[in-house]
């Protein structure tokens, strides 16, 4: 079993105080400079990041509406807003405190179909199978056998023809493996890792985009799908003329396991 007990102690440390700098670090969001205006500003750039990214690719592949899984929840800046449109989302945490505060946010804004889970529970249970899961800057802050876990666990409690969208870095540039875990560290899977994984529970990855390169760190927003047998049936001629390498590379790799 894979310990995370040292990194839940680092983020219950700023979730007690730092909650809205250690999600989004601005210095505008530590608690001596923090307003209700920043926080509304807070909240509305987790709906431009819901609507305008991970809920219009979500829709691009499947309609179906009724469970979601948020990896890396914090104090609901997303899921706030995938609660809205989904039957039952699960907000998972690495942190207890992170998890208390969303309880406490969600009760006061009237949110009631949700459930919370720590990263501990939610690594070693057995779930019910998702439409939706996404984590967005967040499995960047695990080491890789973490992170590589985590991918793992997605790729199983996907529905057929679910979705999943997991910013993950690849590369950093000038890095150096971190020494304690009183920062917020950072930390990368090689592309290649993520794509047997996928092969291995018979995952597509159906697009691969590129993030924003910040303080050296180059990661992509991998789109997965566990697609049916009819789907890739349907849809096999349209994967063999992808141009991407990586992504035919990954073709032959499904079908070596199957």
């Amino acid at each position: 079993m894979i310990s995370i007990d040292p990194f839940s102690e680092t983020w219950d440390n700023f979730a007690n105080k730092e909650p809205y700098w250690s999600i989004i670090t601005d210095n505008k969001y530590k608690n001596k400079n923090i307003s209700n205006l920043d926080i509304q500003e807070f909240y509305n750039s987790g709906l431009e990041d819901w609507d305008d990214d991970l809920y219009y690719i979500y829709q691009k592949y499947n309609k179906n509406k009724h469970r979601v899984l948020d990896i890396g929840s914090g104090l609901g800046r997303i899921s706030m807003h995938a609660a809205k449109v989904f039957d039952h989302i699960t907000c998972v945490d690495i942190s207890q405190i992170y998890l208390n505060k969303l309880k406490y946010i969600f009760n006061n804004y009237g949110i009631e179909n949700y459930n919370l889970l720590h990263l501990n529970k939610f690594m070693n249970e057995v779930h019910k199978p998702y439409d939706f899961i996404y984590s967005i800057l967040t499995l960047q802050h695990s080491p890789p056998d973490i992170i590589e876990y985590i991918v793992d666990k997605c790729c199983q409690i996907l529905k057929q023809n679910g979705i999943a969208i997991l910013h993950i870095p690849y590369w950093i540039e000038n890095y150096h493996i971190p020494s304690t875990t009183t920062a917020i560290d950072m930390y990368y899977v090689e592309k290649e890792k993520i794509y047997n994984i996928c092969s291995k529970r018979n995952i597509v990855v159906q697009e691969e985009m590129e993030a924003n390169v910040d303080n050296g760190v180059h990661g992509c927003y991998y789109i997965l799908q566990a697609i049916s047998d009819d789907y890739k049936k349907n849809n096999m001629l349209k994967y063999k003329l992808k141009s991407n390498p990586i992504f035919n590379n990954h073709l032959n790799m499904i079908k070596k396991n199957k």
